[in-house]
């Protein structure tokens, strides 16, 4: 019952150390495949496209779902915060140079999700 019980651990433990790599791997940015122009009026309307996103992430993942689902969430939630941030980072240097719009660099995933997220807005 002992090993029983501590093999469990052990599963808990690698389950545990998998997540953490694949949140670090998630947090980092790939190589900058397109380059969007965001105008700050449109700042508004993608912050909340994004934060709409995440709500939506949240309740479904709430939701009786399988662990891939629950995966995919869960990259798409680390992802979004990656578009947040870069938008963040160049309206600042926008701002500071007195620029009403400026261009985001997106690798693939970002890229993917910024498209779906507006288009979402847009319905």
């Amino acid at each position: 019952m002992k090993r029983k019980k501590k093999q469990e651990i052990n599963v808990y433990e690698y389950l545990e150390m998998a997540m953490q790599q694949l949140e670090q791997e998630w947090q980092r940015a790939g190589e900058v495949m397109k380059l969007q122009v965001v105008g700050l009026n449109d700042i508004r309307s993608i912050n909340t496209a994004i934060a709409k996103s995440v709500v939506a992430n949240r309740e479904q993942k709430n939701k009786s779902i399988s662990f891939e689902e629950s995966l995919s969430i869960v990259k798409e939630n680390y992802i979004l915060l990656r578009l947040a941030k870069k938008i963040r980072e160049q309206r600042v240097m926008a701002d500071r140079r007195n620029e009403r719009w400026f261009y985001v660099g997106l690798d693939k995933e970002e890229y993917a999700v910024f498209l779906k997220i507006t288009e979402e807005g847009e319905d």
